[in-house]
Protein backbone atom coordinates (compact mmCIF):
# COMPACT_ATOMS: atom_id res chain seq x y z
CA UNK A 1 0.00 0.00 0.00
CA UNK A 2 0.95 3.37 -1.17
CA UNK A 3 0.18 6.56 0.74
CA UNK A 4 1.19 10.49 0.79
CA UNK A 5 2.77 11.21 3.70
CA UNK A 6 0.26 13.75 6.04
CA UNK A 7 -0.23 13.75 9.85
CA UNK A 8 -3.87 11.74 8.89
CA UNK A 9 -1.93 8.20 8.47
CA UNK A 10 0.82 8.89 10.92
CA UNK A 11 -0.87 5.95 13.01
CA UNK A 12 0.29 3.29 10.16
CA UNK A 13 3.34 3.47 10.91
CA UNK A 14 2.26 2.25 14.89
CA UNK A 15 1.09 -1.05 13.32
CA UNK A 16 2.75 -3.92 14.06
CA UNK A 17 0.75 -6.72 13.40
CA UNK A 18 -2.05 -7.41 10.63
CA UNK A 19 -3.61 -10.74 10.69
CA UNK A 20 -1.92 -12.51 13.11
CA UNK A 21 1.59 -11.78 11.32
CA UNK A 22 4.27 -9.24 12.92
CA UNK A 23 4.96 -6.25 10.37
CA UNK A 24 6.77 -3.35 9.94
CA UNK A 25 5.41 -0.53 7.98
CA UNK A 26 8.35 1.96 6.65
CA UNK A 27 8.48 4.90 4.26
CA UNK A 28 8.68 4.05 0.44
CA UNK A 29 12.38 3.91 -0.55
CA UNK A 30 13.94 5.64 -3.42
CA UNK A 31 14.79 3.34 -6.72
CA UNK A 32 18.39 3.40 -7.54
CA UNK A 33 19.95 3.32 -11.22
CA UNK A 34 18.08 2.72 -14.28
CA UNK A 35 14.44 0.38 -14.85
CA UNK A 36 16.68 -3.10 -15.25
CA UNK A 37 14.35 -5.86 -17.23
CA UNK A 38 14.45 -8.96 -15.24
CA UNK A 39 14.67 -11.41 -18.10
CA UNK A 40 17.33 -10.20 -20.65
CA UNK A 41 19.28 -7.75 -17.80
CA UNK A 42 19.08 -4.66 -20.04
CA UNK A 43 18.16 -1.24 -19.34
CA UNK A 44 15.13 1.10 -19.94
CA UNK A 45 12.76 -1.56 -20.56
CA UNK A 46 10.11 -3.97 -18.97
CA UNK A 47 10.30 -7.67 -18.90
CA UNK A 48 6.52 -7.62 -19.44
CA UNK A 49 7.29 -7.43 -23.35
CA UNK A 50 10.79 -8.31 -23.26
CA UNK A 51 11.89 -10.12 -26.56
CA UNK A 52 15.82 -10.87 -26.28
CA UNK A 53 17.41 -13.92 -24.75
CA UNK A 54 17.36 -14.74 -21.15
CA UNK A 55 20.58 -13.71 -18.62
CA UNK A 56 20.77 -14.74 -15.45
CA UNK A 57 21.55 -11.90 -13.12
CA UNK A 58 23.57 -13.94 -11.15
CA UNK A 59 25.72 -16.29 -13.37
CA UNK A 60 25.10 -14.70 -16.89
CA UNK A 61 23.55 -17.46 -17.98
CA UNK A 62 20.63 -18.08 -20.32
CA UNK A 63 18.14 -19.07 -18.21
CA UNK A 64 15.84 -16.68 -15.53
CA UNK A 65 17.30 -15.81 -11.98
CA UNK A 66 14.67 -18.54 -10.06
CA UNK A 67 15.92 -20.91 -12.14
CA UNK A 68 20.20 -20.22 -11.16
CA UNK A 69 21.95 -23.41 -9.62
CA UNK A 70 24.83 -21.05 -9.09
CA UNK A 71 26.33 -21.66 -5.21
CA UNK A 72 26.42 -18.92 -2.38
CA UNK A 73 30.22 -19.69 -2.63
CA UNK A 74 30.66 -19.46 -6.20
CA UNK A 75 30.95 -15.60 -7.36
CA UNK A 76 28.57 -13.59 -9.64
CA UNK A 77 29.18 -13.13 -13.08
CA UNK A 78 27.82 -9.87 -14.75
CA UNK A 79 26.24 -10.29 -18.18
CA UNK A 80 27.24 -6.99 -19.22
CA UNK A 81 30.66 -6.51 -18.22
CA UNK A 82 31.67 -10.31 -17.40
CA UNK A 83 33.21 -8.71 -13.98
CA UNK A 84 32.72 -10.07 -10.31
CA UNK A 85 29.80 -8.71 -9.79
CA UNK A 86 25.77 -9.38 -10.46
CA UNK A 87 24.13 -7.56 -13.35
CA UNK A 88 21.98 -5.68 -10.88
CA UNK A 89 24.98 -3.50 -9.00
CA UNK A 90 24.86 -0.21 -9.46
CA UNK A 91 29.13 0.70 -10.20
CA UNK A 92 29.52 -1.60 -13.25
CA UNK A 93 31.22 0.24 -15.62
CA UNK A 94 28.41 -0.58 -18.23
CA UNK A 95 25.35 0.54 -16.31
CA UNK A 96 23.64 3.69 -17.69
CA UNK A 97 23.42 6.80 -15.81
CA UNK A 98 20.43 8.93 -15.69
Amino acid sequence: MICAKSDNNRSLYKITELNNMKIKVEPLRKKYGPPQCYCCQGFFHSSKYCTRFLRCVKCAGDHLNKECKKSLEEPPKCCHFDGEHPASFLHCSQTPQK
